[in-house]
């Protein structure tokens, strides 16, 4: 075996990966003092399993690790592989090339390889001893080693002829087996005062095993009686199991009939919501129709009030009219008197004037006196130019008075026609205040009319909202019926499928019957027997109603493994390949299928796969049916209890 390779990296001074190569002969190592001669060896030492820091020259081991300089960080490991040449077969066992690795991390893991394996220390000092390169080893001589070795003691220079020699692993060996020996003896030592302490123990662990003994009858008895209370359980568990599938299906049912039911309600409710919608619509037309009605009511009630305001103002200046017509009839009637007067006073005036002008003719035709003549004719004159004036101003009186009579008779042609104009307008406004009112009341009415269908329309939604609200309510009762119903259904599915009332290990076994091949069921599951029956089966059959009937002894052991594996208790496995059928000879059979009370055997009432008749044959071949105690203690006379 040689030394082919060795690799350094972070161990002390080598901050650097060095790989320094072995060849055949002799290598050497020359530098000056300082430059790391003494670390080769010392690596080579610590990738041997050197553990003493201060055989490397070192506190603690991690000062092994490349501290650092002022021009280079300190490293996080160190780490030292040696590669041997062993075509040789020095080291046993090996391949032809050998890797020894060592790594220290500055957080203290170390870490061991053997050809790229991790291994442990003590794996790395077994294959290097004898071999002369332990860590102990005189093939590593530092100076001042050879004077060590010179002054040291016979027995140390002892062991290092026997390290050379090859017989230190055996010396080795040698003193394990001795340590080994020494605490066999102990061991034994320990083993006699036992003994010793044991046999005093024996006569009170004599009356502890009859005590025991008492205690195993006891509960074998104990063991029977709750086999016969789990029956019970199991017998009452199957009827609640059965009522509890006829409540399931009577739970569906209802849940559909309720399903169809909420349906129908919800279709319902979305009609009347439907409804209720077109009503709302309907409702909000009839408002904006009132609204408006009420509007244009507003505004006939207003024109009619002033179209009533207008013709108050029209009768009133009629009624002024007609008074000023009366007040310019009576001035015509005066006028006309007065012109009357005046023609009467002109006629009269013109006739004094003919006396005058005759009376003067008379007196010219008589020759009276000229200055008497003269002062009549200027009398005469001046009366006469009084008459004219009077006759002017009559005249004018008698235009004016026409004139006025004219205008009287223009103003009353025109208070007529105003009259007349007035009447018709008041006649037109009276229509129209009328037809107002007219207009007025049938508004009123349907007003009236519509409000009527609003209160019903009212009304309706409140009878279809108090409908809705009714048939939401009956919507949560039967949704809280379905939901109860659901969850007392899921409830005893669960149940079911938790397989409740069963031994643990029965019920791990059927719980994995999916990864189980050759896994049937468990006896209770197989037999279906009528309800009268029921709990006579239970009680003849006990503990085997939980028995798992496989198709073949291998299905059994696959399930016990994995009980095993799980810890999961035990159970009873009838493997149907193997079971053989335990029926009465037809000769007992005959003689008590005419015994009185007898109903049946177990196999004949009972209800199983045809497949399984072998297994359901052994377990109640044997087993009679019978109405009445009397008569099944008679009938067990008869067959000798068979």
């Amino acid at each position: 075996m040689q030394l082919k390779r060795l690799i350094i990296n972070g161990f002390k001074s080598f901050a650097d990966k060095t790989e320094i190569d072995f060849v055949s002969g002799l290598t050497g190592i020359v530098g000056p003092n300082g430059s790391g001669k003494s670390n080769i060896t010392e690596a080579i030492r610590w990738a041997l399993g050197e553990q003493s820091a201060k055989s490397l020259r070192g506190e603690r081991m991690g000062d092994v690790i490349f501290a650092g300089t002022d021009t280079r960080p300190a490293l996080n490991r160190a780490s030292v592989t040696m590669t041997f040449d062993n075509h040789d077969g020095y080291l046993k066992n090996q391949p032809d090339e050998v890797s020894v690795t060592r790594r220290l991390y500055r957080d203290g893991t170390s870490e061991f390889l053997l050809n790229g394996q991790d291994v442990r220390l003590k794996d790395i000092v077994d294959l290097f001893m004898d071999s002369g390169l332990g860590r102990e080893s005189f093939s590593f001589i530092s100076q001042g080693r050879v004077e060590a070795i010179f002054n040291s003691k016979p027995e140390e220079r002892r062991g290092i002829i026997e390290e050379a020699a090859g017989v230190y692993k055996y010396k080795q060996q040698k003193t394990k087996a001795e340590r080994e020996l020494a605490n066999n003896d102990d061991n034994l030592a320990r083993i006699n005062d036992i003994i010793v302490e044991l046999k005093h123990q024996v006569e009170p662990l004599r009356e502890q095993a009859s005590l025991a003994k008492d205690y195993q009858q006891q509960s074998g008895e104990y063991h029977q009686i709750h086999q016969t209370l789990l029956a019970l359980e199991i017998e009452q568990l199957a009827t609640e199991q059965e009522k509890t599938q006829g409540e399931a299906k009577v739970t569906k049912e209802t849940i559909a009939a309720l399903t169809a039911k909420v349906k129908d309600l919800e279709d319902q409710s979305e009609r009347l919501s439907a409804v209720d919608r077109q009503f709302e619509n309907q409702l909000n037309q009839l408002n904006d129709q009132v609204l408006s009605r009420s509007m244009k009511l507003e505004n006939l009630s207003g024109e009619a009030n002033l179209s009533s305001e207008r013709s108050a103002n029209a009768e009133t200046t009629l009624a002024d009219l007609k008074e000023r017509l009366a007040r310019a009839q009576q001035a015509l009637t005066e006028a006309n008197q007065r012109l009357k007067e005046l023609k009467t006073k002109t006629t009269a005036a013109a006739e004094k004037e003919q006396a005058i002008k005759q009376e003067l003719a008379q007196q010219k035709q008589a020759n009276q006196d000229p200055a008497k003549l003269n002062q009549q004719v200027e009398v005469a004159q001046n009366h006469y130019i009084d008459l004219l004036k009077s006759q002017a101003d009559n005249k004018n009186a008698q235009a004016a008075l026409q004139k006025d009579q004219q205008l009287a008779a223009s103003q009353n042609a025109a208070h007529d026609r105003r009259i007349y104009e007035l009447s018709k307008h008041a006649q037109d406004q009276e229509a129209k205040v009328t037809a107002l009112l007219t207009q007025q009341q049938q508004l009123q009415a349907e007003v009236d009319e519509q409000q009527t269908a609003v209160e019903q329309a009212k009304t309706d939604r409140d009878l279809l909202q108090q409908q809705r609200a009714a048939q939401q309510q009956a919507y949560q009762d039967e949704l809280a019926t379905y939901q109860r119903s659901r969850a007392r259904y899921e409830t005893l599915s669960e149940l079911n499928d938790d397989y409740a009332g069963f031994y643990n290990g029965v019920r791990v076994v059927l719980k994995h019957k999916d990864q189980l091949p050759g896994v049937i069921g468990a006896v209770a599951e197989l037999l279906e027997v009528p309800t009268a029956y029921q709990q006579a089966f239970d009680l003849a059959l006990g503990s085997n109603l939980q028995a798992i009937v496989t198709r073949d002894e291998a299905a059994a052991q696959r399930a016990i493994s994995l009980l095993k594996q799980q810890r999961a208790g035990r159970a009873t496995f009838l493997p149907a390949a193997v079971m053989r059928p335990r029926e009465l000879p037809s000769a007992v059979l005959q003689l008590v299928e005419g015994a009185e009370g007898f109903l049946g055997t177990g196999l004949q009432l009972a209800q199983y796969p045809a497949d399984l008749a072998h297994v359901m044959a052994n377990l109640l071949g044997s087993v009679l049916m019978v109405d009445t105690l009397p008569h099944a203690i008679a009938i067990a006379n008869t067959t000798p209890h068979r």
